[in-house]
C-alpha cells in the first residue's frame, strides 16, 4: 500500500522536497524550486481526477511547507513562553509545525483543480 502510493506521487513528494530546499537555500538551490515546480505540474497535468489532482497539491503544499517551516522546530524549549512540562512543548512544537502547512496548502490543492 505505501509502496504502491510512493510509486505513484514520488514526483509530488519530490517536487515539493525541492522547493522547500529551495526555499530555505535560494541562493545556492534556486535551480531545485524551479525543478520541484516542473515535476509538480508534470503530475497534475496527467491526472485524469479532480478528486487526485486536489490531493497532490495539498500533498505538494504540505511537503512544500513543511521543509520551508522546518525554523519552527527550533523554538522547542517553551521555557520562554512559561511552559515547563517539555512533553507538553514538544507536542504543541510539532503540532504548530504540522497543522500551520496544512492549512496553508490548501491554496495549493485549490490551483492543482
Amino acid at each position: 500500500m505505501i509502496r504502491s502510493f510512493l510509486k505513484g506521487y514520488f514526483l509530488v513528494i519530490f517536487g515539493g522536497i525541492l522547493c522547500g530546499i529551495a526555499n530555505n537555500y535560494a541562493e545556492f538551490f534556486w535551480i531545485g524550486g524551479v525543478l520541484g515546480v516542473f515535476l509538480f505540474l508534470l503530475f497534475i497535468f496527467n491526472l485524469k481526477s479532480k478528486k487526485h489532482s486536489f490531493f497532490s497539491g495539498i500533498l505538494f503544499g504540505v511537503i512544500f511547507l513543511s521543509t520551508s517551516f522546518l525554523w519552527m522546530l527550533k523554538a522547542y524549549p517553551l521555557e520562554w513562553m512559561g511552559i515547563s512540562n517539555h512533553l507538553f512543548a514538544l507536542c504543541l512544537v510539532v503540532f504548530m509545525w504540522l497543522i500551520v502547512p496544512f492549512f496553508m496548502s490548501l491554496p495549493f490543492g485549490i490551483f492543482s483543480f
